[in-house]
């Protein structure tokens, strides 16, 4: 009669085994969900960036298929349209054309992202009406810790708000900071801020605008509108804060500045 046999000495395919064990050991539940009007673009290309950065090389063939899969709404028919064989790639292309397809920008430069930062944390986070004062503020701390993460100083932010608040066109404000090779550093800019307004460039280019006027150092904005002014809905009778305005003209105005920058 023959010995019985050990299972535990039965050997297993290497193949067989490693792909059972690792495809269920993935972290499935790190990949983020997209859903249209709520997620934000960016930050979804971020997160899908280091996921891909992190996922292991034999499996990436499921990591676009699977993000997919979490895409809701509208957005969702859009995905729909891609080849599957462009998603079941072994490399990360299949990630870049689901990220391309939902409106990020895989390839952003360090200089777009650096502006993406400012603006989000300067100009972009805004309580909502119906938002807790915690949720608002642990909004405004990730954007502005990530400009400190950045090693962000004072002398960038001076030299953004300098442009951003100005009246020069977007290509006006995309000379300067080429010139300074994406730099801001803030005696550069005015200097070079200043040089656009002379009247030799404005007779260059035809500029018959005339800014000419000298306004006190002290005059601000709030000089002609209360700061915290809130105006009333006479419908609604709900009372909206005078930012709500300023929004718009922040949205419109980094619509513009985008533009110029691509």
């Amino acid at each position: 009669m023959p010995p019985p046999v050990d299972a535990s000495s039965i050997p297993v395919p290497e193949e067989a085994s490693g792909s059972v064990s690792s495809s269920t050991s993935l972290p499935w539940s790190s990949l983020p969900k997209f859903i249209p009007g709520t997620t934000n673009v960016q930050e979804y290309t971020q997160k899908m960036k280091f996921i891909a950065s992190i996922w292991p090389k034999e499996h990436l063939e499921v990591l676009a298929p699977r993000a997919a899969l979490l895409v809701e709404g509208a957005a969702f028919h859009k995905v729909m349209r891609i080849s599957p064989e462009k998603l079941k790639t072994s490399s990360v292309d299949g990630v870049i054309i689901l990220v391309e397809t939902l409106g990020g920008s895989w390839g952003m430069t360090m200089l777009e992202e650096q502006y993406e930062t400012f603006e989000r944390a300067l100009y972009g986070t805004l309580q909502k009406s119906n938002e807790s004062h915690d949720s608002y503020v642990a909004r405004s701390e990730v954007h502005f810790e990530e400009l400190l993460a950045r090693g962000t100083t004072l002398e960038e932010i001076r030299a953004y708000v300098l442009l951003r608040q100005s009246t020069l066109s977007p290509d006006g404000r995309k000379k300067i900071v080429l010139d300074q090779g994406g730099k801001l550093r803030y005696p550069e800019v005015t200097k070079a801020f200043r040089l656009l307004g002379s009247r030799f460039f404005q007779d260059l280019q035809g500029d018959k605008s005339s800014k000419t006027k000298v306004y006190d150092v002290n005059l601000t904005e709030c000089d002609s509108e209360p700061a915290f002014a809130a105006s009333h809905d006479a419908e609604s009778g709900v009372s909206h804060p005078a930012s709500s305005t300023e929004a718009l003209t922040f949205l419109t105005a980094l619509d513009d500045e985008v533009d110029g920058l691509h």
